[in-house]
């Protein structure tokens, strides 16, 4: 993994060409939707301060396998797992402007 197995490979963060790429891990070993509070901290400490490599107004991109917004409505690992994620993400992501780029 990018982080040299920091996390066990569950998730890292890495930058490169102007991009900060960061992959979350969403899952549980149960194979539903989880974020622990320990990862939230590390996501807010990436997000705060970014890798060397992302220079001003480049781009940060939040990667995980479980979606924070879908349509779909079942099963229920679905439904109840997207809102688990954005209650633990949600807030973090748009303080941090991520996904929220004015291209006007």
């Amino acid at each position: 993994m990018p982080d040299d197995d920091a996390h066990d490979g569950l998730y890292w963060g890495l930058a490169a060409g102007g991009v900060h790429l960061v992959g979350l891990d969403t899952e549980s070993p149960l194979d539903v939707a989880q974020m622990k509070p320990e990862q939230v901290a590390w996501l807010e400490g990436e997000l705060t301060v970014p890798p060397s490599g992302v220079r001003d107004g480049g781009w940060t991109v939040v990667l995980g396998h479980r979606p924070l917004y879908c349509s779909q409505s079942h099963p229920d690992t679905v439904k109840w797992g997207k809102v688990l994620l954005r209650r633990a993400l949600e807030d973090t992501l748009l303080a941090h402007e991520v996904g929220n780029r004015d291209f006007a």
